[in-house]
């Protein structure tokens, strides 16, 4: 501990801020990366840079601690980046202590009580499981977090708060005092049942991140025009929300912070609404069909005019069970690092433009592979089967030398003992092999 505490103290003073705010999560906690650098960023801990984002501040910052044996690294992400990361009980036991000598920080968990006197001028609260809320009144609290679903205080009056990690909590409704909390930099929450995000949101003109969770029972989620009118929103992440395309849309002012927009359902990119959000990074999307439908009317083809984004992932649901093709004007967005399709098919004018992308760093094609007509295809790759999610592949007028690489890969997920891999092969593409797979039933139909 002494050596530990040698550590800190010769830490740069804009590391140390970071470094005690890693107290705020229960014992043996998975951190994920992203979720901690939301956080470090509304706290206001990171010293601006003219040419970077706080968010990469955040990550190089990140770095030093883990340089100096503070923080251990629990997994990386395809490019070498840390998806997830920890701090071990040791270092976390000089965290907790200097961070209640500074006043910086006081976890609530069933071993401390909850005065007025212990709360006064203190920086950071945190509820871990079995902690008490009762006596937590008007305060110096800039941080309320919580890690267990005990209920909010019966009165919101913290008017210093800029974090209110609520996801653990499921609400019924909204709220509605959080709309008084002017210098809310980030909010995370969970609902369930018939829940609806006011208008008056619109208030929290310091809003950097708003995080809502879709709880058990939860009906679906409209989005708030008021959202876009909020300058200062870095991150939009929702499990499902419904974005209406209504005039009023394309009438808002641009929103140059936003990067970050997930988990909307059936968005039509019409012309204007990259002009909306212009320096996007990460975009997550879906579209629901209760028939056999197509993605043309949702204007997928402007999307290639955000040049900013890097992350983009697409989920096709049919009711039908029917993959739905992607239209054949579809343009991906020229920076994109990652790709994920899922639910749809793709042709080979659209692999092919896939393939051109030139900064292309992962491609993640769920659910099925679908081969058709491949006439020219030699074999499929082995790197194939290595896939985790790959789930079934469709081979159809496909040449007998394709269909034995299919049965290589099947052999070799049996081998390691993976039976999860379903291979399906019409008459037309057996050859003179026997195929060890599945064969589509004669009544399948087929659409080329």
């Amino acid at each position: 501990m002494e050596i530990l505490s040698w550590s800190y103290n010769h830490m740069p003073h804009r590391l140390r801020a970071c470094f005690l705010y890693m107290g705020v999560f229960p014992e043996d906690y998975v951190i994920h990366v992203s979720h901690l650098i939301m956080l470090w960023v509304a706290e206001g801990f990171l010293k601006p840079n003219t040419h970077k984002s706080l968010e990469e501040v955040a990550k190089e910052y990140l770095e030093e601690l883990i340089d100096r044996n503070l923080v251990i690294v629990r997994d990386r992400i395809y490019n070498g980046e840390i998806k997830t990361c920890s701090i071990h009980d040791t270092v976390r036991e000089l965290c907790m202590r200097k961070a209640r000598e500074e006043k910086f920080l006081y976890v609530a968990n069933q071993e401390y009580d909850i005065s007025s006197e212990i709360m006064k001028n203190q920086r950071c609260l945190s509820i871990h499981p079995n902690g008490q809320t009762a006596g937590i009144y008007d305060s110096t609290i800039r941080s309320l977090l919580y890690f267990t679903d005990s209920p909010l205080p019966n009165s919101l009056c913290f008017q210093l708060l800029r974090v209110l990690e609520a996801g653990n909590i499921n609400f019924s409704e909204f709220p509605i005092e959080i709309v008084k909390l002017v210098n809310l930099r980030y909010i995370a929450l969970s609902y369930s049942g018939k829940f609806e995000i006011p208008a008056s949101i619109a208030k929290l003109c310091n809003l950097q991140t708003l995080i809502v969770f879709r709880g058990s029972y939860a009906e679906r989620l409209f989005f708030p025009l008021g959202l876009w009118l909020m300058p200062q929103l870095r991150h939009l992440l929702f499990d499902e929300v419904v974005l209406l395309c209504s005039p009023g849309l394309w009438q808002m002012p641009q929103n140059v912070n936003l990067q970050t927009l997930t988990g909307v359902i059936n968005f039509r990119f019409t012309k204007e609404a990259p002009q909306i959000i212009p320096n996007l990074k990460t975009l997550g999307i879906s579209y629901h069909f209760e028939l056999q439908s197509d993605l043309s009317f949702y204007c997928l083809e402007n999307l290639v005019h955000l040049r900013q984004l890097e992350s983009f992932k697409c989920n096709v649901i049919s009711n039908d069970g029917e993959k739905v093709p992607l239209p054949q004007n579809f343009a991906f967005p020229p920076n994109l690092k990652k790709l994920t399709l899922s639910g749809c098919r793709i042709s080979m004018h659209n692999m092919f433009l896939a393939g051109n992308l030139p900064n292309l760093e992962v491609l993640k094609l769920k659910e099925c592979l679908r081969l058709t007509n491949c006439l020219y295809l030699k074999c499929i790759p082995p790197g194939i089967g290595e896939i985790p999610t790959l789930q079934q592949i469709f081979l159809y007028r496909c040449s007998p030398s394709v269909v034995k690489s299919a049965n290589s890969i099947l052999e070799e997920q049996e081998d390691w003992g993976i039976y999860d891999l379903k291979i399906h092969v019409d008459s037309n593409s057996y050859g003179n092999i026997a195929f060890r797979g599945n064969s589509y039933p004669e009544d399948l139909s087929f659409r080329i």
